[in-house]
Order: C-alpha cells, then structure tokens, then sequence
C-alpha cells in the first residue's frame, strides 16, 4: 500500500470532486437528508461534498492514509464520518444506508469474482429495501475490444501533479495497472493488478446479490451507456 500512502498525499489535486459526479449522484440517490455509504472514499471528497448539502455520509476505504486525511478535513458540523474497512466485509456499518456508491474504479481492485459477489452482498446488507446502488469501473468492454493499453493523462498544471495511466495485458487475463505519479518531490512508478470487469459479468453479479438494475450510463452527463463510452455505470436497487 505504499504507493496509495504517497497518493494520498496528492489524492485532492488528482481526483477532485466533480460537478457532474455530485449531480449524477444527488439525481439518483434522492433529496438529502439520506444516509449514504461511500465505499472506497479515498480522501473523502464526494463524502464531505454530499455532507455539505445535508445528507448523512460515511466514508469507507481500505488505505489508512486515506482515511487520516479525509479526517483532517472533516468540519464538526458536518453529518459524516470516515472508517477504514473493506468493501467485502464493512464491518461495524449499519444496515440503515438509503444509498451506497463506488466510484473510481474501484471495485475492479478485487481479483476474483467471488470476492466481487462479496462486495456486493456486503452492500446489499448495508441498504435498506429498496436503497440504491452506483457503482463506477473503467468500460472494460471497450478496453478489451480495441486493446487500449492508456487512459488519459491527468495533468494539474496548476498544483505540479501529472497522473499518466497505463495498461498491460496478461495472459492469465487480468490487467497490470501501471500508474506514473510525477510531482515536483520527484517520479513514483508502482503496478496494481486490476480484473477487467465486462458489463454483462456485472449484470449477472447484481442479480446474484439481490440487486434489480434501473440503468447503466456511460459518463456522470447521464448518457446512456454504449460499447464506446468512456465509463460503465451502473444504478441498481436493492430488491
């Protein structure tokens, strides 16, 4: 976990919280106050965001560093709080949450489809009857299909950080994620092995968990999902 500890450190000035992201999440998640799960939070961005517009967040994520820092940010008079956990397990959660989302490609950290399934049961258990679910990867259908070995570089010009994304195919046919952090401090290169989830493997697994899939789109504007979009979001309710 070394490399995401040193992420962490420019974690804000990579992935901030976006506009379009907190709409999306706002439109399909309901009026505040709802109690929201917000699993691999990272440094707590869209936690704190949602928080401030009324909703009752809890941030999880599995990287310590994390957490400590999106704890820093924390103002008292915010409705959130922010635990170390996994997302298979989510232990020490209560069963009260009207939404839960995973955004970031996050979810693909898991290697096998039974630790996936996991998760997902995991996340049904933390919703109330009918909560819902969002959950954000990288659309793997189009990877595979054209070989895409780079994503787009992230580059903040303004605070020095250049993010360069990379993948490598593996004959056992997950994916080695390549990840280039170049800051003024100097280059950290570190590789994490991703499972490139299909949108059809995904549906099954929702439907496995207990969950009914609304919609999928393929970008936080709300476009309809297609085999070139960028993204694979899913919104799904708990049946």
């Amino acid at each position: 976990m070394d490399f995401y500890n040193q992420l962490s450190k420019f974690y804000d000035d990579i992935f901030p919280a976006g506009d379009a992201t907190i709409k999306f999440l706002t439109e399909h998640l309901g009026d505040p106050p709802k109690v929201l799960l917000d699993v691999a939070c990272g440094t707590g961005n869209y936690s704190l965001e949602l928080a401030k517009l009324g909703y009752r967040v809890t941030g999880v994520d599995l990287n310590g560093e994390m957490i400590q820092n999106a704890q820093k940010k924390t103002q008292e008079q915010l409705p959130v709080k922010f635990l170390q956990g996994d997302m298979r397990v989510l232990k020490g959660i209560e069963a009260d949450n009207d939404g839960l989302f995973c955004l970031g490609n996050s979810f693909v950290h898991l290697l096998t489809e039974e630790d996936m399934l996991k998760a997902l049961i995991s996340a049904n258990q933390k919703l109330k009857q009918h909560g819902t679910l969002i959950i954000q990867i990288v659309n793997y259908d189009r990877v595979l299909k054209f070989h895409m070995t780079q994503l787009p570089i992230i580059n903040n010009k303004k605070m020095g950080v250049i993010f360069e994304r990379y993948y490598d195919f593996r004959e056992d046919r997950l994916i080695d994620f390549r990840a280039v952090l170049k800051t003024d401090a100097g280059t950290v290169t570190n590789t994490v092995t991703l499972r490139p989830l299909l949108i059809g493997q995904l549906r099954s697994m929702l439907s496995n968990a207990g969950f009914g899939l609304l919609n999928i789109y393929g970008n936080f504007a709300g476009q309809e999902y297609a085999a070139d979009s960028p993204a694979t979001i899913v919104v799904a309710i708990k049946t």
